[in-house]
């Protein structure tokens, strides 16, 4: 199983994931994503695909979400040996703000408010193992570049970020009358039912390292 990526014409350090920007964003749709993308995830249950920010060959940079509608932000940032990844709980107003480059790639999972869980997938067996882990715990190197942003051209995630203005609008305009608290974050979440509205970047990956 190779352990490098190619970008743009030359290899990459066969490490780590150092900048986002350096991916070709493209759409790939002959192969569909695992759903739910997570099983069992600790305090989380099953997190499914909502939303791919960034992709090379299989997602780098994507929106999670669980059963009762919280988000989440997750990362792939290691491919050496096993694949890994970092998902940490995100608000509508951070992940909006990441979108219109407002909000650097790093500061989701800095925050010291919420837990965050490291992911590692055994590429022979498939197995993947989870870790609960406060922000201080994830070593610097295995976060995005201090001061990097997404780089979003404009407009490019503003039909996204309508559908997640939309419905927190629905939820002041209607009560919340499905409220909790998830075990990750300290913030109220509603539980929505349906997400197959949300609008996809893509449609599938094909994998050559991990998923």
């Amino acid at each position: 199983m190779p352990n490098h990526m190619w970008i743009g014409g030359y290899i990459k350090k066969p490490s780590r994931i150092y900048s986002f920007k350096k991916f070709v964003r493209k759409v790939v749709s002959s192969v569909s994503i695992p759903n739910p993308y997570f099983k069992d995830v600790p305090d989380c249950g099953d997190l499914r695909m909502e939303q791919v920010i960034v992709d090379y060959v299989y997602p780098l940079l994507s929106v999670l979400k669980d059963d009762r509608g919280n988000r989440y932000l997750c990362m792939c940032f290691d491919t050496r040996g096993t694949q890994q990844w970092l998902i940490t709980p995100v608000s509508s107003s951070v992940l909006t703000g990441l979108l219109q480059n407002k909000t650097t790639l790093a500061l989701p999972f800095e925050d010291s408010s919420t837990k965050k869980i490291l992911v590692n997938m055994d590429y022979q067996t498939r197995a993947e193992t989870f870790q609960v882990l406060d922000a201080c715990q994830i070593p610097k190197e295995d976060l995005p570049e201090a001061g990097e942003y997404l780089d979003a051209e404009p407009e490019e995630w503003d039909e996204y970020i309508k559908t997640l203005n939309e419905r927190d609008c629905s939820s002041k305009k209607y009560g919340l009358t499905h409220q909790y608290r998830s075990r990750l974050s300290r913030a109220p979440s509603i539980i929505w039912i349906n997400i197959s509205q949300y609008p996809r970047k893509v449609g599938g990956y094909v994998a050559c390292v991990g998923r």
